[in-house]
């Protein structure tokens, strides 16, 4: 996925659709904390993440916060099953820093996707590699130790390390800051 800005842009330059595609979308600071998706309501955008970090989440019955995703530099982060099935979105998208974000609105996605074909094919490319990470996710989570969990992520995302508040980070792991605590005390004996 990091790499989607530069594959449009070689999509677009060749084909001269660049400015079709940013004249159809708008940028925007997104401070700290703020909220550009809350459950309920319908996804209507993915949001390119130009600058800073966003997190995609979920809360159980009982209030609890569970991270699905983190979302820094060149990624793009939407409710797919909202947006794909009109149904309204099941997680909140959050600015976890300040954060330049550009709104592609997804019905024009859809539209320039029809188009052309190369664009297509790049829609379809992100797709599979967002099917990939999630797919990727659900193994580690399932699969892994605590302490694996906690050295993959270093591994998998170097920049959010330090960004991220590690209550976050314990959250998206699916352990408790504790166990993250004593996890990195003991890593960073070795």
């Amino acid at each position: 996925m990091n790499k989607s800005l530069f594959e449009i842009q070689k999509i677009t330059q060749s084909q001269n659709f660049l400015e079709e595609i940013f004249s159809n979308c708008n940028s925007k600071v997104i401070p700290k904390n703020e909220f550009l998706l809350k459950a309920g309501e319908h996804c209507t955008h993915a949001f390119f993440v130009k600058k800073g970090v966003l997190r995609q989440f979920v809360l159980s019955e009982e209030g609890k916060e569970s991270i699905v995703l983190f979302a820094s530099e060149n990624w793009i982060l939407a409710d797919r099953a909202s947006t794909y099935f009109q149904e309204p979105s099941e997680f909140y998208i959050q600015a976890v820093e300040s954060s330049k974000v550009y709104f592609l609105d997804e019905k024009f996605i859809q539209e320039l996707s029809m188009k052309n074909t190369d664009f297509f094919d790049l829609n379809t490319k992100m797709l599979h590699n967002h099917i990939r990470h999630l797919q990727n996710r659900i193994k580690h989570l399932l699969s892994l130790n605590s302490r694996d969990k906690y050295l993959q992520f270093v591994k998998q995302y170097p920049d959010l390390y330090g960004r991220v508040p590690q209550s976050m980070i314990a959250s998206y792991l699916g352990m408790t800051p504790e166990t993250l605590s004593r996890i990195r005390r003991e890593v960073s004996h070795e």
